[in-house]
This record gives structure tokens, C-alpha cells and sequence, in this order.
């Protein structure tokens, strides 16, 4: 899957009921497979744009979901505006398979999440398993605090414990305060909070959903962390991991010699080629066309 070409990135929107989508969609020359990116808390659609290009290289058309609440999306979290992991991963990725799949009904599908994007395309797939055929898991870990060395895990617990009246004050979670996302919105933060504290995905407004099809996921599935990534260390990863145990996965760990970068959370993604090269290699060994 390698020598195709890539035109340049396309902002588009798609309209889900009153809701209007932001995506940037990277089309390949040669497709061979489509992928959903779905970013990392409070990350734009715009910081992908080296990854998605590379795919495109490697024979992917790409779609990259602008968050909602972030960059071009018309929404933004408020005391009246409030939405949860739920809407996340059971409207909006739900709304952007649908077009993608008009768009290139015979490519198969690979959702490609980036930390918190990684958590929703697991919670996605655990109540469609059919919304797509290949999983894609970067830097994606559980925050549950018990799973990270003394002071990130000191951390997560401070945040965790100033989630409930930072948002009962302000009416959403002032984020760029810590260095954790932007403003996000207040169901959003509690799931998060439900996760980090339990290292269960009970998450609002589901009904347990995604916690009891999480078992049952059957879905070929990628995972790759970096060796350096305090903000999902080997253990919170490799727990996400096992919430998977029917899938077929294949773990791996990239250095800062392999990447050419530092292996961080963030920093593959202005180098990304390395990612791409797994990323490649993982789907002609698993055949998504299959």
C-alpha cells in the first residue's frame, strides 16, 4: 500500500440532524482503504494534517473529525451547551462512516483514534461492531489514576477531584487552566472522571452499552504507544488493551530512534512517517479488503 499520490486537504462539513460536522477530508490517488482520525481532547483537526497526508501517500483516503467544541466546529461548551462522550461516539463518528462509506462505498473502513479519540472509537465499536472494519489505537490508554507513577497519579486525582465544581461554577471545565484540552464541556470531563477514577467506561446518558460490548469486539486492532508518553505509559495502555480481549491485537512501542522525534504524546505527529510505516505494514498482514 505505498507509492500512491495525494491531492491537498479539502475542509468539508457534514450535516448530522441540527448538528453541522467539520472534517478535513485528504483524498489519495490510488485508494486502497478509508480512515477516520479522530483527535486527542481539545486537539484541532488541523494538527493532523502531516499524519493524514502521509496516509494519503500510503494509499488512504482520509477524514479528519474536527472535535466538537474545537476549531471550525460551530459549537462550544457553555452552561447551555453540554454534551458527553455519547455524542461523540454515538452521533457525530456515526454521522461521518455514513458519508464516507457513500463517498467510497467499496473501501474499507479503519477508525484511527489519538488518545481520548482512541477511547471513542473503542466505545463506537462496542455498541456498533460493524461501524467499521479495522481499529487503530495511538497513545491510547485508560486515565485510571492507579495504572501512573506517584505524581502523574497525584495529578489525575487533583483533576478528577476539581472536575465537579469547576464545572457546577463555570458551566464547562476551563481545561487550558492545567495544560488538559481547552474548554471542554461538563458531561464530557465526568465520563472522563468516571474512567480515571473506576477504569470503567460507564459513561453518561449509555445505559452501560459500551462497557458490556467492550468483550465481545472482535475487530483487528492496532495499538501503538511511545516509549516516552507519560500521558499513557505502558501499564494504562496495556489495561486499555485487555478491555479487548477477543479482538485481534497487535501491540507495538515506538522509540524516539525509530520515530525521529521525541516519543511523547504529541510529537509523532510533525514526524509521523514512522506511525504510517506501522501503520502500512499492520493492514497488509491483517488485509482489510478481505
Amino acid at each position: 500500500m505505498s507509492g500512491a499520490g495525494v491531492s491537498s486537504g479539502r475542509e468539508l462539513e457534514i450535516e448530522s440532524g441540527a448538528l453541522t460536522i467539520p472534517i478535513d477530508w485528504h483524498p489519495s490517488t490510488a485508494p486502497r482503504a478509508s480512515a477516520i482520525i479522530l483527535p486527542a481532547l481539545g486537539t484541532r483537526a488541523r494538527s493532523y494534517v502531516a499524519f493524514a497526508e502521509e496516509l494519503a501517500r500510503s494509499a488512504f483516503d482520509v477524514v479528519v473529525v474536527e472535535q466538537r467544541g474545537h476549531g471550525r466546529s460551530a459549537v462550544r461548551p457553555s452552561r447551555a451547551v453540554d454534551f458527553g462522550y455519547r455524542e461523540l461516539f454515538d452521533d457525530d463518528l456515526p454521522a461521518v462512516v455514513d458519508w464516507l462509506r457513500r463517498e467510497r462505498p467499496h473501501a474499507p473502513v479503519v477508525l484511527c483514534g489519538h488518545s481520548l479519540g482512541g477511547q471513542l472509537a473503542i466505545a463506537a465499536l462496542a455498541v456498533r461492531p460493524n461501524l467499521a472494519d479495522r481499529l487503530i489505537l495511538v497513545a491510547t490508554s485508560t486515565p485510571y489514576f492507579r495504572l501512573y507513577p506517584a505524581p502523574m497519579a497525584l495529578q489525575i486525582r487533583l483533576l478528577a477531584s476539581l472536575i465537579p465544581p469547576l464545572t457546577l461554577g463555570l458551566g464547562y471545565f476551563p481545561g487550558g487552566w492545567f495544560g488538559f484540552g481547552r474548554n471542554e464541556a461538563r458531561r464530557l470531563m465526568h465520563d472522563w472522571r468516571q474512567i480515571a477514577l473506576h477504569n470503567r467506561l460507564e459513561l453518561s446518558g449509555d445505559g452501560g452499552r459500551v462497557e458490556r460490548g467492550l468483550a465481545g469486539l472482535t475487530i483487528p486492532t492496532l495499538s501503538i504507544r511511545f516509549a516516552d508518553d507519560r500521558l499513557a505509559p505502558k501499564r494504562a495502555v496495556d489495561s486499555l488493551n485487555a478491555k479487548l480481549p477477543s479482538a485481534a491485537l497487535t501491540p507495538r512501542q515506538l522509540s524516539p530512534e525509530a520515530l525521529g522525534t521525541t516519543a511523547d504524546h504529541y510529537g509523532w505527529l510533525k514526524s509521523p512517517a514512522a506511525v504510517v510505516g506501522e501503520i502500512r505494514a499492520w493492514l497488509e498482514r491483517t488485509n482489510p479488503g478481505a
